[in-house]
């Protein structure tokens, strides 16, 4: 009997005991880390940087915005595990209804009609990446969206985003390019009052595009990529290579978009073709 009474405490020693109810838990301020397209997610690739939070406080009070200093007051209520927020204000009222769990010490919120989420993180706690591809140097295989493509990456690259049909791949450790991928949908022309997407063409397939911003008071080049028209689809996957300091300098043009040159997709067309 006394055998039997020191092991049931020490199974409850280890247990940690009861878990809070979610509506205790969610209590505080937390952060996104990332998007997800799978609801079983708890993980996360990669850290988000744009700075979106949600300070879930007593009484229903909510606090959802960004560190830009744009945010929003409202209301949460929780029913099993249905998360409702509620905003509202100019005489317009916005509401969201998620699912919402802890898991691992994260909050997996699931926006059911959308099939999207997010896992959010507790403001200042160790973010641990979870497991992906990593590229041995030269030509790397992968698919996004049911695309199989490759990319020539250097070596100690990671797949730092996978969801939503959008793609990350940067360097593991210290500074250097990131690679983003894309599928988007191609624009459509009308044909006897309907409108279709045309056949994939030289003029839709392999230019040069780019962004820029005005950074410390500097017009920087921030991207520099390539579009691979799919062939038999009516999507286009658009390459862009960024620098992990937040813009380009004018010597990395060339070998940013050589990255994104080397995208060979299988059903596009050659994306290795000269500037126009």
């Amino acid at each position: 009997m006394t055998r039997l009474l020191s092991a049931l405490i020490l199974v409850v020693a280890c247990s940690g005991g009861p878990s809070r109810p979610l509506a205790e838990e969610i209590l505080g301020e937390w952060e996104v880390l990332c998007r997800t397209d799978k609801e079983s997610t708890a993980t996360c690739l990669g850290k988000e940087n744009r700075g979106m939070y949600k300070t879930f406080l007593p009484a229903g009070k909510l606090v959802s915005g960004a560190r830009t200093g744009i945010s929003m007051d409202g209301t949460w209520t929780l029913t099993g595990d249905e998360l409702v927020l509620a905003f509202e204000g100019g005489g317009m009222r916005i509401q969201e209804s998620y699912r919402a769990r802890i898991e691992d010490g994260r909050l997996v919120l699931w926006f059911p009609t959308r099939e999207f989420g997010s896992v959010l993180g507790r403001v200042g706690a160790a973010f641990e990446p979870g497991a992906s591809k990593q590229s041995a140097g030269g030509p790397t295989s992968h698919a996004i969206g049911g695309v199989a493509y490759t990319l020539a990456l250097p070596p100690d690259y990671r797949l730092a985003r996978d969801d939503n049909n959008r793609q990350e791949w940067s360097p593991s450790a210290n500074t250097g390019f990131i690679v983003k991928l894309s599928i988007s949908a191609r624009s459509q022309t009308q044909v006897d009052g309907k409108w279709v997407t045309p056949p994939c063409n030289d003029y839709d397939d392999g230019g040069v595009s780019g962004s820029g911003n005005v950074i410390d008071g500097v017009e920087r080049d921030t991207s520099i990529g390539t579009t691979v028209c799919l062939d038999g689809r009516d999507q286009a996957l658009m390459c862009s290579a960024e620098h992990t300091r937040g813009y380009l300098e004018k010597a990395e043009l060339d070998a940013a978009l050589a990255l994104c040159r080397s995208l060979v997709v299988e059903g596009g067309l050659d994306a290795r073709r000269a500037p126009r």
